[in-house]
């Protein structure tokens, strides 16, 4: 069996589309990683903010956000310049700053509705820069593992009718039961090494630059706003956790789409152009 699943899998990555799939995907991987890495500068920007933030870390009043909000505006020009990386400053003018005046929001006013009662006296503040452009970026790179997955497995089982080896593993020495158990491990193998080595790649980049203290930090308070309207208390730790979960999932669902469209497809053209219409629609 596990030569079987060797076999698939050997199959499978060694398609020339599907090798230059892969080699394109993780460069753009790399790309993301710093483009967004360094988007509020380099590292030095980023320690620089880092300690500045370290200050203000834990638990969040509205005297802490008044003191990021006056230090910012102390000194207009330096502020200005420092813009860039000051990514603390940048999560108080997403989060608190009221759009229609301008002027500056207290926790009351920022949580009072749509939010659960518990979350404005127990947010965690913390430089949630890097754990916030970490989902950000998954999130956008999840969109082509679809793509990926839909290349590589499409042609799984489709492939053997296209080539008449349907009626010839029907009768081999391992039969359909055993052929049919590789190919789905081989597949789903697939789908969580490059699902799994993207979260990882990027996750270690992240870390690198930005370290893990800003997971503590609650999702409500970051640079992009990103989850800001989450009604309940949650910690970048906690969605990450649950962001993974629900990228490991989808992955493994579209995967199971793929194979069951190349079963029943007699030819590879049909299930990838099956397969891409499920996953756009």
């Amino acid at each position: 069996m596990l030569n079987l699943i060797k076999n698939e899998c050997y199959k499978m990555i060694s398609k020339p589309i599907v090798l230059v799939s892969l080699v394109l995907f993780f460069g753009f991987n790399i790309l993301m990683f710093f483009c967004w890495g360094f988007n509020y500068g380099g590292k030095e920007d980023i320690d620089k903010n880092a300690a500045y933030t370290a200050q203000f870390q834990g638990h969040f009043t509205d005297e802490k956000m008044q003191t990021i909000y006056q230090d910012f505006l102390k000194e207009p020009e330096v502020a200005k310049e420092y813009y860039k990386g000051h990514s603390t400053y940048d999560t108080i003018n997403s989060c608190f700053i009221n759009k229609n005046d301008g002027f500056l929001m207290t926790l009351e006013q920022t949580f009072s509705t749509n939010y659960e009662s518990n979350v404005k006296d127990n947010l965690v503040f913390a430089d949630t820069t890097g754990p916030s452009l970490l989902i950000n970026v998954l999130t956008k790179i999840y969109m082509f593992i679809g793509f990926i997955l839909i290349i590589a497995i499409s042609p799984i089982f489709s492939d053997e009718y296209t080539l008449g080896m349907d009626a010839l593993i029907l009768t081999s020495l391992y039969g359909k039961n055993k052929v049919i158990t590789a190919k789905l491990t081989a597949s789903f193998l697939f789908t969580l090494l490059v699902t799994g080595g993207t979260i990882l790649i990027q996750t270690i980049g992240f870390l690198t630059l930005y370290g893990t203290s800003g997971f503590q930090g609650s999702v409500q308070m970051n640079p992009l706003k990103l989850m800001s309207d989450v009604p309940y208390l949650m910690t970048f730790s906690q969605a990450m956790i649950q962001m993974t979960l629900v990228w490991l999932f989808t992955a493994l669902f579209t995967t199971l789409t793929c194979t069951l469209l190349s079963a029943v497809c007699r030819t590879s053209f049909l299930s990838l152009i099956g397969g891409l219409v499920v996953y756009i629609l």
